[in-house]
């Protein structure tokens, strides 16, 4: 979850506060989700709940597809021989693979724990129990879709 509100204030700090010779690594993942093989539906749960986080990341103003702007934000807080590497990070059990295995498996748990708590705390307003704010108006639709994505 993205809660920066400010990413190049936080990159200045880095860079300020760290020894010569010193790297940051950032990890941000893709958001709304997609496929690297195209067999992830348009229409699935999974890409239905990710486009809702999205659209409530944004209108918070911490928006969750934060990583193409990582490398200019880098640049300009003095950062220099920035690297980025891409990944491809399953979401599940199904790689062959005995280590994409693994990490699919952890992230099927992230997201197959229901939209609650670690999420609400996200938006304080949501843990007062407003129903006016971005995140809990998307909750219950989100709740629904974690549902139908677990099955």
């Amino acid at each position: 979850m993205s809660l920066l509100r400010s990413r190049l204030t936080m990159s200045q700090n880095v860079h300020r506060n760290l020894n010569p010779g010193g790297y940051i690594e950032l990890f941000s993942s893709n958001h709304p989700v997609a496929c690297d093989d195209g067999t992830l539906p348009e229409d699935s749960a999974l890409v239905q709940w990710s486009r809702l986080l999205l659209d409530a990341s944004r209108k918070m103003g911490v928006p969750m597809d934060c990583d193409q702007y990582h490398e200019q934000r880098l640049k300009d807080a003095g950062f220099v021989n920035i690297v980025r590497k891409d990944y491809v990070w399953p979401t599940n059990t199904w790689p062959r693979d005995p280590k994409m295995k693994e990490l699919g498996m952890l992230q099927h748990f992230q997201y197959s724990l229901p939209y609650s708590t670690p999420y609400l705390a996200y938006d304080q307003q949501s843990l007062n129990g407003s129903t006016n704010t971005p995140h809990s108006q998307v909750c219950g639709a989100m709740n629904v879709l974690t549902a139908d994505y677990r099955r």
